[in-house]
This record gives structure tokens, sequence and C-alpha cells, in this order.
């Protein structure tokens, strides 16, 4: 398995992919585009593309108030939701009535991980349909990172400083 997460929506006018480079093979994929694009050369690899499979990013326009949970990588198909979203309302130009033309009121979108670098994955292209988003209100968009470094870094003391009180306020034992 390749980490490869295509991330367009379907009326974007290119097509986005993020690689996660881990081995010698991802690597060079991603040294192939990364090269073609430093050097201006338009002549890009032809790239294939089948799908999309699988429930998650299928018929979310159907309905009036849609829930989307990503964890940690899963979150990657809310990605092109929210972006086809985006596309939708500025296609429509709804501010007026607050939803969209195909019925969509309200998107929720969670995201949880572990890591704190995983948030720089999407960061730009969440702030940019946020910015989209800002005078309709139809997308909220809400990230929580469940761990911090490990016990004793110095990036860790804060945050578990915090976590203690917060916890022991509320009589809530931390796990």
């Amino acid at each position: 398995r390749h980490p490869f997460s295509l991330t367009s929506a379907p009326d974007d006018d290119h097509l986005s992919i993020h690689i996660r480079s881990l081995g010698d093979w991802s690597y060079h994929v991603y040294d192939m585009f990364h090269e073609a694009l430093r050097c201006s050369n338009l002549d890009l690899p032809k790239v294939s593309i089948d799908g999309p499979y699988g429930a998650a990013s299928q018929d979310h326009s159907k309905y009036e108030i849609i829930l989307l949970i990503g964890l940690g990588i899963g979150a990657t198909p809310f990605i092109s939701v929210l972006k086809d979203i985006a596309n939708g309302l500025d296609k429509e130009g709804c501010a007026a009535n607050h939803h969209s033309a195909n019925g969509l009121r309200k998107a929720y979108f969670y995201w949880v991980t572990r890591e704190q670098g995983s948030f720089e994955w999407f960061r730009d292209i969440m702030k940019e349909v946020s910015a989209r988003d800002s005078k309709q209100g139809v997308i909220e968009m809400y990230n929580y990172l469940t761990s911090v470094y490990q016990e004793g870094d110095k990036r860790s003391v804060l945050i578990s400083a915090i976590q203690a009180l917060h916890f022991a306020r509320h009589g809530i034992d931390i796990i």
C-alpha cells in the first residue's frame, strides 16, 4: 500500500495528490513531480485514476446535515468532500439563505489524530475552505490532537499540566 491521497474535489480544475514519502518507490514518485514543478516543466507525468470507491464520500450532497469524522490519514476522503462543498457554495452564491441549492445546510468535520504534524498535511486546504465558507457558515471544522510528545519532553510539560488541572477540577482521571 502506498501513501497517496487524492484531495481534489470533482469540480476542481486540477488534480491534487498528497504523497507521503515513506520508501524508495514513493520517494521516487514524489521527486519526479517535485522536479517537474521546480523546473516549471509543463510536461508533467500522465496520471490515470479510477474511483472513488466506498461509501465515505458518496452522496453527501443529498443531505441537509452531514457529519464527517476522520481519524489520522482517514480524514483524507473528507478533505475532498469539504472542497466539493466549498466549490458548490462558490457556484451557487447562497450567502443569503445560509444553505446550498442542493439542500445542504450544515457540514461538521471532526479530525482526530495522534500526531501534531498530521495537521500540516491539509492546513492550506482547510484554511482555503474556511475562507470560502466565511459568509455562509455551512462548514464547521474541529481538529483534535489526542497525544503529546513523550512524557518528560519539554514540549509536553505545559499541555500535561493544563490537562492535569482540568481533569482534577472535573474529577476525571488521566488515562
